[in-house]
Order: C-alpha cells, then structure tokens, then sequence
C-alpha cells in the first residue's frame, strides 16, 4: 500500500556512476526517482510515479550493467545479485 517503493543495494565496494537509468522496474511504469548513495558501496533506490499509485501486482527491480564501475575504474560484470535477493514487491491495494 504505497506510492513509492523503497529498495537497499549493496555491493561490495565503493560504486560510480549508478543512477537511476541503470534500474530496469518491471510491472510497473513507475521510474527510479531517488537514488542515494550511503557510502560504502550501499545505495537506496527510491521508485515512484507511472502506475504506482493505483497499482495492484508485483513490482520488480534489476541493476542493468552500463557504465557502473568500481573506485579502480572495474567495469560491474553482472547485474545478477548474490546472496539474499529480494528484488520484488507486492504491492497489495486492499479495500480502497
């Protein structure tokens, strides 16, 4: 029952360049908003708007691999979490 869903990345080091072009949301048309950068190579990645709102359905979220690199200027090989992935909400409307 939201209007903005709120994801924490966390990689293991320190990243440059990630921005919200680099999310791909699927099951919804809502769009990377806010993508804050909580140092040591944690982010939160705030999506709200398109759909969202009234939306009823399970809304996932993905790192694209761009232009993302390390402080030694390493390219992000993958977007494809490890460990604990909980990549998707759902997002519940209820009795409205």
């Amino acid at each position: 029952n939201a209007d903005a869903l709120v994801w924490t990345f966390t990689f293991t080091e320190e990243l440059s360049n990630l921005d919200g072009s680099d999310f791909n949301i699927t099951g919804s048309t809502a769009r990377a908003t806010s993508t804050t950068d909580l140092t040591g190579g944690a982010f939160v990645v705030t999506i709200s708007g398109g759909d969202l709102a009234g939306l009823d359905g399970t809304v996932s979220i993905d790192v694209t691999v761009s232009d993302i690199v390390d402080d030694a200027g390493n390219a992000l090989s993958s977007g494809t979490p490890t460990g604990t992935n909980n990549n998707s909400y759902v997002v519940d409307r209820g009795n409205r």
